[in-house]
């Protein structure tokens, strides 16, 4: 894995920042693979490769649902989310659970 992002990988991260919102909840659509390389006119493999290195950086979340793979962007509540949960964790191992 290289050091920095490469140029497919920050592609992928302002298309999803673009990502229309969902009216109802104000939250992001998560596109899958196969609409992030239609939309952006690259092969699924090369989509799908680069979306796993931003996983491995933590600056994605990817999701299974059926045969396709769906992906968003890590947000500042989901950071807290998982401090709160490996808070807890830690506190259970601590306390002998």
């Amino acid at each position: 894995m290289s050091r920095g992002i490469g140029r497919t990988q920050q592609t992928i991260l302002n298309t999803l920042a673009a990502w229309p919102k969902d009216p109802v909840w104000l939250t992001t659509q998560c596109p899958s693979v196969m609409e992030l390389a239609g939309a952006l006119g690259l092969r699924d493999n090369q989509v799908r490769r680069a979306v796993r290195s931003l996983e491995v950086r933590g600056l994605v979340r990817v999701g299974k649902d059926g045969g396709n793979l769906y992906v968003r962007l890590i947000t500042a509540s989901d950071r807290r989310v998982d401090l709160a949960v490996a808070a807890a964790k830690a506190k259970d191992r601590a306390l002998g659970g």
